[in-house]
């Protein structure tokens, strides 16, 4: 399965490790008792807090990947993690370095780590959001349908920057059910051109019908369209090979190119 995901799950790992590394370093510094420890005791406990936080991250970070609401769902998963991060900490600390470990130390190291992390985790989320309000690498999207998956693939898409997809409207041939409906199936073509779309997303499960994902997809070939399936039911996709993802949502690619992979 082709990801954006393996790749964000990595990126925030790393960030999480650098910004981790810089609190216990400065906590080091402030303090002239601590800064005067030998090496061999400073290295065990730097590695202890990064394996600390390598185990959180594995254990929760598909849990905290993705925002399905604003910045404060992330600032709730944040806190949550660190909470579960300092008792994990506890644990191994407990279990590694038994009499010989600073529980200040590692609360003081916690509550840094967690500012850190509010802190920049907010500027990259306003700068995403800044980017794509300016255009910046910014693929624009349709979904076809209108039922729960075309609905929570919307917040997934507005509340994600990272992604990259700018959530325009939805087509649909029911156009009184959500003011966000830009028309019906009919008006495809001219829809695309006049809002200069990019990606349609497709969650109506009448595309479960062979014969019409044939004519989309050449009508999207015709217009210049990427199109992906978006199925509503997740769990008999999760393990395909063909598949790939947006998000935290599987999607089937009906026409993979080269360029899919850049």
């Amino acid at each position: 399965m082709k990801s954006q995901e393996t790749e964000l799950r990595f990126f925030y790992l790393v960030i999480d490790l650098i910004i981790m590394n810089i609190s216990i370093l400065f906590i080091f510094s402030i303090y002239s008792d601590l800064n005067q420890l030998n090496i061999p005791y400073k290295i065990i406990n730097i590695l202890l807090l990064n394996l600390s936080e390598v185990i959180t991250y594995s254990v929760f970070s598909k849990r905290n990947l993705y925002l399905h609401d604003y910045f404060t769902n992330r600032v709730i998963r944040i806190t949550n993690r660190t909470l579960i991060f300092i008792l994990i900490s506890f644990i191994l600390a407990l279990l590694i370095l038994p009499g010989n470990f600073s529980y200040i130390f590692l609360l003081e190291c916690a509550a840094l780590y967690y500012v850190g992390k509010l802190i920049f985790y907010f500027f990259l989320y306003r700068y995403l959001k800044f980017r794509r309000a300016k255009g910046f690498y910014i693929h624009r999207v349709f979904i076809v349908g209108l039922n729960d998956m075309s609905i929570f693939l919307r917040h997934l898409l507005n509340n994600n920057p990272m992604l990259g997809y700018e959530f325009i409207g939805y087509v649909s041939d029911k156009p009184e059910e959500d003011e966000d409906v830009m028309g019906n199936m009919d008006e495809l073509v001219s829809l695309v051109n006049q809002h200069q779309i990019e990606y349609l997303f497709v969650t109506h499960s009448d595309y479960n019908d062979l014969i019409k994902t044939r004519e989309l997809l050449a009508l999207c070939n015709k217009i210049g369209v990427r199109l992906r399936f978006v199925p509503e039911n997740q769990y008999w996709f999760k393990n395909s090979m063909d598949m790939e993802t947006v998000g935290s949502l599987v999607a089937f690619n009906p026409q993979e190119i080269p360029l899919d992979d850049m």
